[in-house]
């Protein structure tokens, strides 16, 4: 459960947030288990960010897998489709573009965005979708921010946090980098984890479910 974190200084550089927020869609349609599961998006920039993003996410066009031109592609990865269709239903009316493709028979899944009040981020289900599911939560200010970090399913699964801000120096980036390096989070900032670089460092969070522990025993 990889958290996205937006902060207000985003709005400057709002167009480049939004390209890195919708690059597992673009490499295999969120079915990644580094793609982030949840985004934190400070209430100053949540409407702004959250119309640029369904704009770019309108003109994704479905195709199939071996079609260079598509923008998704139907669901290969993905074996609890049932799971999928619970949650939008659960969450529908949070749901931003209800128009998004969703069929079951041919397992084509278009990205959906759905926004949540932080007060509701303890009740609404964080999971690996393994789709283009975009679940964001407004947040206003450190003291919420310290509340999704400490969060038991936060502690126990995110690998890693990406910061996506202003590409200048701000103090609300460095904040949200230091609150979470207080939980022992590895930490991006404006950066991919899909890049070369970082896709072959190690990085993981504190609990064991984010990480790798190999066991290995000998009669």
């Amino acid at each position: 459960i990889n958290p996205i974190i937006i902060p207000r200084s985003a709005r400057n550089n709002l167009k480049q947030v939004v390209h890195l927020s919708l690059e597992p869609v673009r490499i295999n349609n969120g079915q990644d288990c580094m793609a982030a599961d949840f985004l934190a998006v400070h209430k100053h920039v949540l409407e702004s960010y959250v119309s640029t993003l369904l704009t770019e996410v309108r003109k994704l066009k479905p195709g199939s897998n071996t079609d260079p031109n598509a923008g998704f592609t139907p669901l290969t990865m993905n074996k609890n489709f049932s799971d999928l269709k619970a949650y939008r239903e659960k969450y529908f009316q949070y749901l931003r573009n209800p128009e998004a493709i969703f069929d079951e028979s041919t397992k084509m899944v278009g990205p959906h965005v759905f926004v949540f009040p932080h007060k509701m981020f303890k009740e609404v289900e964080l999971r690996e979708h393994f789709a283009p599911f975009f679940a964001i939560f407004e947040y206003d200010g450190a003291p919420q921010l310290k509340e999704i970090f400490r969060d038991e399913r936060v502690q126990n699964k995110a690998m890693y946090a990406s910061i996506l801000g202003d590409q200048k120096a701000s103090d609300d980036v460095d904040q949200a980098r230091h609150l979470l390096r207080q939980e022992r989070h590895t930490v991006f900032v404006n950066e991919s984890l899909f890049g070369d670089v970082h896709a072959n460092m190690p990085f993981g969070g504190r609990g064991t479910s984010a990480s790798m522990i190999v066991n290995t025993s000998y009669n």
